[in-house]
């Protein structure tokens, strides 16, 4: 699907999730909370074969927007919203403690075009949400998102301790 606003769009790869990082939560306690099934979680610690040591250092709980990956970034952002915001109220409660991203990852032969209008920002920002975006060469893109890692936590004295972002990729078995 081409974006009319952004015609280059046609040879992009695009994946928008919400994805909860917990020191404390377990995925099934994030799931009784907002009322939903992930798509990917992980137990902090946990080895399970589709997560990194990286990702271990946390609770993981991952939900995609559903939307196919040739739908525009904007449109797949409104698509996972929707699906949240019946629980609203949950995700800011979640977010209050924890980190909570809305991860787009983009594979594009061209620079993406990435442009927020202001009612998703006011959205994403009342859910307590981050946003966090990777950008990939189109001729990168040999592996499934799922097995991108963007998260790595910084714990040095005089910072928060709050998740930065990197990005590795992994073997896939």
């Amino acid at each position: 699907m081409v974006d009319q606003h952004f015609p280059n769009t046609r040879n992009m790869k695009t994946v928008v999730r919400l994805k909860i990082l917990s020191d404390e939560l377990l995925p099934e306690a994030i799931s009784e909370k907002l009322g939903l099934s992930p798509d990917l979680s992980w137990h902090k610690g946990v080895p399970d074969g589709k997560t990194t040591p990286n990702m271990l250092k946390w609770s993981g709980w991952i939900l995609n927007s559903g939307a196919p990956e040739d739908v525009p970034l904007e449109k797949q952002i409104r698509t996972l919203l929707t699906k949240l915001e019946p629980r609203a109220h949950q995700l800011r409660a979640i977010s209050a403690l924890e980190t909570v991203n809305i991860s787009c990852v983009i594979y594009s032969d061209t620079a993406p075009p990435l442009y927020f209008e202001k009612e998703v920002i006011g959205v994403v920002a009342s859910l307590g949400a981050n946003f966090d975006i990777d950008l990939y060469p189109s001729s990168d893109a040999v592996e499934p998102v799922e097995d991108i890692l963007v998260v790595e936590r910084k714990d040095t004295p005089g910072t928060s301790g709050e998740p930065s972002h990197s990005k590795s990729k992994r073997q896939v078995m």
